[in-house]
């Protein structure tokens, strides 16, 4: 008797679910370049189901079998490896430039307050001198009429 063809799959997984499952033609083999296709298509299913999961660290559980420990195979699990890196990177590059960005805004914002403060103390300032002023000048009127002698009168302007 004649066993049926079989074929053959392959399937990734997690703790929450399948992540990939991938038949094979009957007759097709696994070879390193099959598999590295397949590794290819795992990561796009990793990055569409499980968002952020390449940049914390993905594990594989390979045995020994040839396309596994073949050189391509493991170049392109390096560059996986590599590429997992150069995205870390790039967020903590971004994360530094936002905060530098941030500090920057601050310290302008404070900066126009205390120039904005100053400008008022000033403003209160000239004020409060004009008026003292202007009571002198009435103080010295007053004076001066009660006594019948010449006025002696004083203006004094200030602008900002």
């Amino acid at each position: 008797m004649r066993s049926a063809k079989k074929n053959m799959g392959t399937v990734f997984w997690d703790s929450r679910s399948v992540l990939l499952f991938e038949t094979l033609q009957p007759g097709e083999t696994i070879n390193a370049a099959r598999y590295c296709r397949t590794l290819d298509k795992l990561r796009e299913a990793i990055r569409r189901k499980r968002p952020g999961q390449l940049t914390n660290g993905v594990i594989l559980q390979h045995d020994n079998a040839t396309p596994h420990t073949a050189r391509v195979t493991q170049g392109l699990v390096l560059a996986v490896v590599v590429e997992v890196v150069v995205v870390v990177v790039v967020v903590v590059v971004v994360s530094v430039v936002v905060v530098i960005v941030v500090i920057v805004v601050v310290v302008v914002v404070v900066v126009v307050v205390v120039v904005v403060v100053v400008v008022v103390v000033v403003v209160v300032v000239v004020v409060v001198v004009e008026v003292v002023v202007v009571l002198l000048v009435v103080v010295v009127v007053v004076a001066s009429a009660g006594t019948g002698g010449a006025v002696l009168v004083v203006t004094a302007t200030a602008s900002v």
